[in-house]
């Protein structure tokens, strides 16, 4: 099981630009590229498709899962960073591992493999949180 933090990959302001839009981004853009060279440096991926990166507001949250389940079985790493700050008064939206709820920062990345160990949630909420997600496939080794 790998699971890699890395503190303030993005600032606030980063996270403020990449928060204002919900939706597909790509791994070259400017505000995308620091992160996804981040997993590229600490696990064999390769960021082609089908790996993709997206800006998410989900408030029904995700029930417990992998992110290499029947609907992506081509998953080998995921990738999450929290772009918007929990307000005193949110509800819900927390990032649960099996074994551990991280107290995820904004601008924190997390990075983990699709081992059994990394069965993850993320609690439904009242819209407070952005999280920019990157799903990627592993390196093709040639024979």
């Amino acid at each position: 099981m790998a699971r890699v933090v890395v503190p303030d990959v993005l600032d606030a302001t980063q996270c403020a630009l990449l928060a204002k839009e919900v939706g597909y981004r790509d791994f070259n853009d400017p505000l995308v590229w620091p992160i996804a060279e981040q997993a590229y440096k600490r696990f064999q991926v390769d960021l082609d498709d089908p790996s993709y990166v997206r800006v998410e507001c989900r408030k029904e949250g995700h029930d417990w899962h992998l992110d290499n389940g029947p609907h992506m079985p081509w998953v080998e790493v995921s990738v999450s960073v929290l772009l918007t700050e929990r307000p005193a008064d949110a509800v819900g939206g927390i990032l649960q591992f099996h074994d551990i709820v991280p107290d995820q920062k904004p601008g924190e990345l997390w990075m983990w493999d699709t081992q059994a160990e990394n069965r993850h949630r993320v609690s439904s909420h009242d819209g407070w949180r952005v999280c920019l997600l990157m799903f990627l496939q592993g390196q093709n080794v040639a024979a």
